[in-house]
C-alpha cells in the first residue's frame, strides 16, 4: 500500500510542554498540595479515558508526619467541578506504607478485596480525593509546577479543601496513575505519571555515553525528523538506528548554532532525507556526545509500570549504552526525545488525525 503524506506532520510523542519560567524544564519544581490538619483534603479530577473496571491509584507524596490516609472515588459536583463528598469506593493506605512514591490496594465498596469496584465508562468524569482516615498527620500530595499551565489542555487538575471549601490548583500539572482492575492504564491527558526529573550529565568517556529512545511503531511510516531536549554544551550526534544497531539516519547538534547557549533546550531537526520505518520492528534514536564535554539528556522516571499511561506507552521506552557495547532499556525512564511522522501507509481516506490515532499513533 502506497505511502500517503500528512499535512504538518506528526510529532510523536508530542514535544513535552513548557512548564518552568525559564523554558528549559531543566529543573522543574514540585508544588506540595498539603494536608496538615483534619479535614484537609486533596483530589484529582479525571476524564475517563476507557471502559472497563477501575483498580488502583498511585501518586507522588511527601511525608512530614505519617497518618493513615484514605483514598476514595467519588462522583463530581458537575455545578462546580469538584468532589460530591460521598464517598462510592475506598482503600486504606497505613501511615508506614506512603512514602515518596504511594499505591493504593484494589479501591472497592468495602476498602477490601472482595468489594464491589467501579465500573466506568470512556468520557466519565470522576474524583479520586486523599484524606485522612482518621487522626491528622501532615502529608502532601505532590505535582509539578507550571507557569504555563493554562496553555495545557486536559483532561486532569489538582483541587484542595482546607476544611471548609474546595480551591481548584490551577498551576499544578498533576501527578498519579489510574490502574484498571486487569493491570492496564490508558493516556490521561495531563495526568503525569512522571515523578522525578533523572537527566544525565555524559561526556564521550562516560559509561554510559550513548542515551536515548527506544521505538517500536505500531504501523508503517516515514520519519523527517526528530525533536530532543538536552543541553548541548559540546558538539553532539544523534543517530537514528535500525534493530542491529545500524544508523540509518545521523545529524550533528552543533554548541554554536543553538539560541540556548550553556542551557538546555529543545531542538527541532530534520533528517537529510526521511527514513521509513516498518511497523513492529524495534528502532532506536540516540544522543552522543562528539567530546569529552558533558552533554544533558532531559528525562523523566515514570511511576513503576504505568508507561502506558504516558503518551506513545511502552512502545517508547529509555535505552542506553557504552560505546559499541549492547543495549540497556528501561520502560519506567522516558527521555525527552521523539520523531517527526510525516507519512503513514494507507490511503488518503485512511490517513486523517483521527485515523492515524486509532491505528496507535497518539
Amino acid at each position: 500500500m502506497a505511502f500517503t503524506a500528512i499535512k504538518s506532520g506528526i510529532w510523536y510523542p508530542r514535544p513535552f510542554e513548557q512548564l518552568n519560567a525559564s523554558g528549559n524544564n531543566t529543573s522543574i519544581p514540585l508544588t506540595d498540595l498539603a494536608m496538615t490538619a483534619s479535614g484537609h483534603k486533596v483530589a484529582w479530577i479525571v476524564r475517563i479515558p476507557k471502559t472497563g473496571t477501575l483498580g488502583k491509584f498511585s501518586f507522588r507524596a511527601q511525608v512530614t508526619t505519617g497518618a493513615d490516609i484514605k483514598v476514595s472515588f467519588q462522583d463530581v459536583d458537575a455545578a462546580n467541578g469538584v468532589p460530591d463528598g460521598t464517598i462510592d469506593q475506598y482503600r486504606v493506605i497505613a501511615s508506614g506504607s506512603i512514602g515518596s512514591t504511594p499505591k493504593t490496594g484494589l479501591i472497592t465498596s468495602d476498602g477490601t478485596d472482595g468489594g464491589t469496584k467501579r465500573s466506568v465508562a470512556r468520557g466519565d468524569l470522576m474524583a479520586i480525593v486523599v484524606e485522612w482516615n482518621s487522626s491528622a498527620g501532615s502529608v502532601a500530595a505532590r505535582g509539578w509546577t507550571s507557569f504555563n499551565r493554562s496553555s495545557m489542555v486536559g483532561g486532569c487538575y489538582n483541587a484542595t479543601y482546607n476544611g471548609t471549601a474546595w480551591s481548584k490548583s490551577a498551576n499544578v500539572v498533576p501527578i498519579g496513575a489510574l490502574e484498571y482492575d486487569d493491570g492496564s492504564y490508558a493516556l490521561i491527558p495531563d495526568l503525569l505519571t512522571a515523578q522525578a526529573m533523572n537527566s544525565p550529565s555524559y561526556g564521550s568517556g562516560a559509561s554510559p555515553n550513548e542515551y536515548g529512545l527506544k521505538f517500536t511503531p505500531p504501523v508503517n511510516c516515514k520519519v523527517a525528523g526528530f525533536w530532543v531536549s538536552a543541553n548541548i554544551a559540546g558538539d553532539a550526534t544523534v543517530t537514528l538506528y535500525d534493530a542491529n544497531t545500524t544508523a540509518l539516519a545521523t545529524k550533528v547538534l552543533d554548541k554554536d548554532i543553538t539560541p540556548h547557549g550553556a542551557s538546555a533546550g529543545s531542538y527541532f531537526v530534520f533528517f537529510d532525507s526521511d527514513v521509513q520505518l516498518t511497523a513492529g520492528s524495534v528502532y532506536r534514536l540516540a544522543l552522543k556526545p562528539n567530546t569529552t564535554t558533558a552533554i544533558t539528556l532531559q528525562r523523566w522516571n515514570l511511576l513503576t509500570g504505568t508507561s502506558d499511561q504516558y503518551p506513545g506507552g511502552s512502545a517508547l521506552t529509555d535505552t542506553r549504552r557504552t560505546g559499541s557495547g549492547a543495549w540497556t532499556d528501561d520502560v519506567d525512564i522516558r527521555p525527552f526525545m521523539g520523531f517527526y511522522i510525516s507519512e503513514i501507509e494507507g490511503s488518503t481516506a485512511q490517513v486523517t488525525q483521527e485515523g492515524v490515532i486509532n491505528r496507535g499513533i497518539n
